[in-house]
C-alpha cells in the first residue's frame, strides 16, 4: 500500500501504522512526496527518529520523489558526481524514488544525461556498474534514446557490462513503454 498510495484514505490508514514503524514512515514520507505532498517537518521529524546510519539517504530519497526537476538534480548529483549512494538497499530507495511511473515529463531528459554518464561508469568497477547502470536505467524514454543506446552497445569497443546494461536495460524499457500504451 505504502508504495501505491494515492487516496487520502490510505494514506491515512498508512499514517497511523507508520506512527510505530520508521521503516513504513520513510516510504510513507518517499510516496507522499511524489505525489507533490513533500512535508519537510515530516522529513525533519524521522531523522530525528531514525538512529540508523542511513537515515540521510533516505531523507535524500523523500527529496527525491518529490516532482520537480530540481529534486532530480539534487538525487543525480549525490548518485553519479559524488558516488555518495551506497550500493544496496539504499540504492534501491533512491532508485525507485527517483524514477516515479507518473512523473514522466520530469524524467524524460534524463534518459538521455544517463546515457552521457555511461563513459564516467565503463572501467569504474563492476559494482558500479551493475548498480548504477542497471539501477538507475531510465524507466521512461523515446524512440532517439532507445536508438542511441543500442548504438552504444553496438559500438565494438563498448565494455561488456555496459554492453549487457544498455541491451538489457533497452529491452525492459521497450517492455514497459509497449505495457503502458496498452
Amino acid at each position: 500500500l505504502a508504495a501505491s498510495a494515492s487516496s487520502p484514505e490510505h494514506l491515512a490508514r498508512l499514517d497511523v501504522a507508520a506512527r510505530t514503524d520508521v521503516d513504513l514512515a520513510w516510504r510513507v514520507a518517499t510516496g507522499r512526496a511524489a505525489l507533490g505532498q513533500y512535508d519537510e517537518e515530516a522529513v525533519e521529524s524521522l531523522l530525528a527518529r531514525d538512529s540508523d546510519p542511513d537515515a540521510g539517504v533516505r531523507a535524500l530519497a523523500v527529496r527525491t520523489a518529490r516532482p520537480h526537476s530540481e529534486a532530480k538534480d539534487e538525487a543525480w548529483e549525490e548518485l553519479f558526481e559524488k558516488r555518495n549512494i551506497p550500493g544496496g538497499p539504499m540504492l534501491g530507495a533512491m532508485v525507485r524514488a527517483f524514477w516515479q511511473p507518473q512523473q514522466h515529463d520530469v524524467l524524460l531528459p534524463y534518459a538521455d544525461r544517463f546515457l552521457d554518464e555511461i563513459p564516467a561508469l565503463a572501467g569504474g568497477g563492476m559494482l558500479a556498474v551493475f548498480g548504477l547502470m542497471f539501477g538507475m536505467f531510465p524507466q521512461v524514454g523515446d524512440e532517439e534514446f532507445v536508438a542511441r543506446a543500442q548504438d552504444m552497445a553496438a559500438d565494438p569497443e563498448c565494455d561488456p557490462t555496459v554492453r549487457a546494461a544498455l541491451l538489457i536495460g533497452t529491452d525492459t524499457l521497450a517492455r514497459i513503454e509497449r505495457s503502458r500504451a496498452a
